[in-house]
Parts: structure tokens; C-alpha cells; sequence
């Protein structure tokens, strides 16, 4: 589903209200695309009405939410915009509650030997391209030993 906008986009954000933020979180878990998004890198699934939608986990919009509630909290003391961490808090709330959001379950599977091979030999190869990046095999083997 594409929309030309998100809601409340085109909002300053001193008007920004928590109704409209939760029209964002629906708007995403219901799959909203930016109009700039390529297709083939998002997964599809196709629903009743024959309209294409990306597939969205509670999961998933929930981490979206928390990245945008960090904006939230420091874009009126740090930079003057007006942007109203209550309504926002407000917002998480009711799409918390409607399940439009969640928190990830506990994961206790480990990898197997073959997954934690691959993931050691991208890890490694990205450290060659791009040493700045953080050494994610490092933390990788330390987290699971």
C-alpha cells in the first residue's frame, strides 16, 4: 500500500498529535511504503483485495516506534523543534495496547556451527572493507561465549 504520505507528515511538528502518530504505527504495520522504496528489497505479500503490502511484525513497527521515540525526546531540548514527547508516550500506549506494537519475544536458540561460520566470515570480510566499523565477529563470539 502506498500512500503519498504518512500521516501527520505534513504537520508542523508543534501540531504533531498522539492521534497522528498513532496513525503512523497503524500505517506501517497496515504497509505503508515510502514512495522511494524499492520493492525488491522489502518482503510483499499480497492480500485479499489483491493490493501488495509489506508484512510488518508488532516486532518490527515497535522497533520503528522506538528509533522515532528517541527523535522525540531530544528534538525539543537539544534542538528547539516542537515536537511533543507526551503525545508520543500517549501514542505508544494505544498501539501497544491495540497490538500494533510489541516487544521481541526472548530468543534462547543458539546458531548452529554452520550459521555462526557465515556470519563470522561476513563479519570478518566487512572489518577488511570498512575497519572503522565496529568488529562485529568479536562481539559476536563474546556474546555467545
Amino acid at each position: 500500500m502506498r500512500l503519498q504520505e504518512p500521516r501527520g507528515a505534513a504537520k508542523r511538528g508543534s501540531h504533531i498529535t498522539s492521534v497522528d502518530i498513532s496513525g503512523l504505527g497503524t500505517d506501517m504495520k497496515n504497509g505503508w511504503l515510502p514512495e522511494d522504496a524499492d520493492e525488491d528489497d522489502t518482503e510483499i505479500e499480497e492480500v485479499n483485495s489483491g493490493k501488495k503490502v509489506h508484512v510488518r511484525q508488532p516486532q518490527t513497527v515497535g522497533n520503528y516506534m522506538s528509533h522515532l521515540g528517541a527523535v522525540f525526546a531530544v528534538a525539543r531540548p537539544m534542538w528547539g523543534y516542537g515536537l511533543n514527547k507526551t503525545a508520543f508516550d500517549e501514542a505508544v500506549v494505544v498501539l501497544s495496547r491495540l497490538g500494533i506494537i510489541s516487544r521481541s519475544r526472548e530468543r534462547d536458540r543458539r546458531p548452529t556451527l554452520a550459521e555462526l561460520e557465515k556470519l563470522l566470515q561476513f563479519f570478518s570480510d566487512r572489518n577488511v572493507r570498512t575497519p572503522q566499523s565496529m568488529p562485529m565477529d568479536k562481539a559476536i563470539l563474546f556474546a555467545i561465549f
